[in-house]
């Protein structure tokens, strides 16, 4: 194998900064055929690739040029590499080629029209995506919907959490009970942000006590790529994937000591820094990231005070051991949602607590999360892989409330609620290829989790300063798992085979509640070149979170210990294009959910949750990017028809038990559902490292439903709240001064929208109004690399 030859090795393994970030991945390269130790840049040394005796090639230590500037080489199928490859005295296009399409880097060369020799053409890497599967593959023999925001799309769209990372993928919608700080939901196609499923490398993040997550608690520092999976292939992470999954990829620790900070400031007196520093200990590497944020709030009563410390530990021997740790704390002001513009339209609490502008300038919240994730994975024989995984989660929350019902019925009060949650859980996995050389995989698991609550509610009269304590929440639930799923490529008997791609999985769940419960899932992907057709199909549950199970009794309210876990049901099909700088997809999808959990009376007049929602989704998607030259242009698009039927009270008994006498079965648009989502983007490199983008989104009308007992009482009227449909725009210009040195400053809301995102639920008068979002707003920030 000759220096130039090695040379081009080297140079197309080490592909530019512009296609790297998009097929980033946890998971390093580690067939016998091609080792990889570090990372590499086309400055990258000729020296240390080397060729043994038996035609193999590792790839050793190789220095980066920019350790912030890297791609990790992905372990995906395995290398073909001809015997007497390493001997050969050249290396010929053809061997080169189908080396590197064992790695998805295609393609890398080609030959002129004229026949001659070959020519180098623009690097085109394939993204390589893991939530789909248990295993890396290509994102273009997945039979499922998914969309791939990179740590560039992060910092575009100026998010500063999770749910400012996911207001541009595709059938994302992200709801917002305020600016900065604020608790915040995502849900993924018209889904409730409960029956979606939210990790971290892998790792489920949806508290056990709500069933949702929020992406207010995970910052920009600690996500390196996040994969929407849009499809039914969910069942494989168990509950609470109805809808779909989010999927955050944490960085790798850098392979040399390498570290950032970076600073930024905004309107409402927002401050934020950033700190990151790793680098590698013996056979280890290590990243530690700190980011910590302070705001004074758009609204009274919405100060926001944060802190995220998080640490990867890596060992990339066999086995290869992550260790990461985490702990978040925050404390937040509550505002409330803003009251009715008519003071007599207002409620007791919020005249007693309230100002013209917030609901409450009493209320507080508290979180804290702790965390430890360990995974150990290993390959005991070529293209097997065994990984073992190990979490410890402990979370608390004290909400402090002041309510007030009025002269007539006592004296105002401090109600303020804790609850701690403890979880834990094990899992193991095989994966294996069926043949040798073999891209059809069959990978099988258990799973096991603990999830423990323990909460106390307590309330202080405000006049005579005295505590009661008024009622503790005590609940446990276990759930073990085993799962399988199977990836085929049929032998290409017939050309019209080659790309076909064949994809199944079952898993059974058994919850200490209510069972056992089995889901299932199928697809098919065919590559035909730039265009990809899938179709899948498949099930997935949400079991009920612990405060739907153990609410403590009382008198108009009460958990229900005996609840079912709601069961969905999706189909999907879509044609996907690929070629040179222009990605887009079309598709269709229908989710049918049953036994949906709501809140209802009972025939005693307590209120209780209980499975009586039938939702049907239906919608269709659009997607596009392209880019030429220096402009990137893209824009997505959902539409969602969604219905809900379900048991609507007609009228109440007017003695002990106050009751429901009368009820009836009514379909319904979904509440809570918008009618679309869209999103669009304009990104412009200009000269001297200046880059201007332009981020929009957007997001259809949506309604509530409320019941009004004012007007016709003891019947009830259905009264209809209704969001209107809004679009904002964030303009981010940015400027990069010398390697690792960038500084930016954008405007947020550019048009200064005046729209909000989430209901209020004080009180059942429509007038009320709703959580309202911040107008036009501005921020400026630097950040360096070393």
């Amino acid at each position: 194998m000759t220096r130039v030859t090695r040379a081009m090795f080297v140079l197309c393994l080490c592909l530019p900064a512009s296609v790297r970030a998009a097929a980033v991945s946890s998971t390093p390269l580690t067939t016998p055929a091609l080792s990889a130790t570090a990372f590499a840049r086309p400055a990258s040394a000729t020296k240390d690739v080397m060729s043994p005796p038996n035609g193999n090639f590792t790839l050793k230590e190789v220095v980066p040029a920019d350790p912030h500037d890297r791609m990790p080489v992905l372990r995906t199928a395995p290398l073909l590499v001809p015997d007497d490859l390493g001997k050969s005295p050249r290396f010929s296009t053809e061997d080169l080629e189908n080396l590197l399409k064992g790695l998805r880097v295609e393609p890398l060369l080609s030959r002129s029209e004229t026949g001659g020799e070959p020519e180098t053409a623009a690097p085109v890497v394939e993204p390589v995506v893991v939530t789909a599967s248990r295993v890396p593959q290509r994102l273009a023999e997945t039979a499922d919907a998914i969309a791939i925001v990179t740590a560039a799309d992060v910092r575009m769209n100026h998010a500063t959490d999770l749910g400012g990372a996911l207001e541009r993928a595709p059938g994302t919608e992200v709801t917002r009970y305020g600016p900065a700080g604020a608790t915040s939901s995502v849900a993924v196609r018209g889904s409730r942000p409960a029956q979606t499923l939210v990790m971290v490398d892998g790792r489920s993040v949806n508290s056990p006590v709500t069933g949702d997550a929020n992406p207010s608690l995970i910052v920009p520092g600690t996500m390196d790529r996040i994969e929407v999976l849009r499809g039914p292939s969910g069942l494989l992470y168990g509950s609470n994937a109805v809808g779909g999954v989010v999927n955050v990829l944490t960085p790798p620790a850098p392979a040399v000591l390498a570290g950032s900070f970076g600073g930024e400031v905004g309107t409402f007196g927002t401050v934020t820094r950033r700190v990151s520093l790793g680098g590698p200990v013996g056979p280890t590497r290590w990243l530690l990231a700190e980011e910590r944020t302070v705001t004074a709030g758009a609204r009274s009563n919405g100060a926001f005070r944060g802190e995220n410390l998080w640490l990867k530990m890596e060992a990339l021997d066999q086995p290869r051991v992550t260790v990461t740790a985490g702990r978040w704390e925050s404390i937040l002001g509550v505002s409330g949602p803003r009251p009715a513009a008519d003071p007599a339209k207002r409620t007791a609490s919020q005249v007693y607590f309230g100002d013209e502008d917030a609901a409450s300038t009493f209320d507080r919240q508290d979180d804290r999360v702790q965390h430890v994730d360990a995974r150990a994975d290993l390959t005991p024989w070529s293209n097997h892989e065994i990984s073992v995984r190990s979490f410890v989660e402990i979370a608390g929350n004290t909400f402090r409330q002041g309510y007030y019902a009025g002269p007539f019925y006592g004296n105002p009060e401090d109600r303020e609620s804790a609850t701690g949650t403890q979880a834990q859980g094990l899992s193991a996995q095989y994966s294996l290829p069926l043949s040798p050389n073999s891209e059809s995989r069959v990978t099988g698991g258990v799973e096991w989790r603990k999830d423990r609550l323990n909460g106390n509610q307590d309330a202080q009269d405000l006049t005579t300063s005295v505590w009661t304590h008024t009622a503790g929440i005590r609940g446990r639930v276990e759930t073990g798992s085993a799962f399988a799923e199977w990836k085929l490529r049929p032998p290409a008997v017939l050309e019209v085979m080659r790309g076909l791609n064949l994809a199944g999985g079952v898993r059974w769940d058994h919850h200490s509640r209510f069972g056992g419960i089995t889901n299932l899932h199928g697809g098919v992907a065919y590559d035909a070149g730039p265009v990809t057709f899938k179709t899948s199909g498949g099930s997935a549950f949400r079991a009920p979170t612990l405060s739907e199970m153990f609410w403590p009794e009382g008198p108009y309210e009460a958990g229900n210990p005996n609840l079912k876990p709601e069961r969905g049901q999706t189909f999907e099909a879509g044609v996907e294009h690929r070629t040179g700088g222009l990605e887009s997809r079309i598709g269709v999808f229908q989710r049918v959910i049953r036994d949906q959990i709501d809140w209802t009376p009972d025939t005693k007049g307590v209120w209780r949750p209980s499975n009586v929602g039938l939702v049907v989704t239906r919608g269709d998607e659009a997607e596009a990017s392209i880019r030429r030259g220096a402009v990137t242009v893209g824009g997505t698009v959902t539409v969602i028809r969604a219905t809900q039927r379900k048991d609507e009270v007609l009228e109440y008994d007017t003695a002990a038990p106050w009751g429901p006498v009368a009820t009836e079965t009514r379909d319904r648009v979904a509440a809570h559902v918008p009618r679309y989502m869209a999103a669009a983007n304009l990104e412009v490199d200009l000269p001297e490292g200046t880059t201007v983008s332009l981020v929009g989104h957007g997001s259809g009308e949506r309604l509530m439903y409320l019941e009004d007992l004012g007007t016709a009482y003891p019947r009830t009227v259905t009264v209809t709240k209704r969001l209107k449909p809004y679009a904002t725009a964030t303009l981010r210009v940015s400027r990069t001064f010398a390697p690792g040195v960038e500084a930016y400053a954008g405007i947020e809301n550019l048009t200064d929208t005046h729209y909000v995102s989430h209901f209020g639920r004080s009180g059942i008068d429509p007038d009320n109004q709703d959580y309202p979002m911040p107008g036009r707003t501005f921020f400026a920030g630097a950040t360096t690399r070393w």
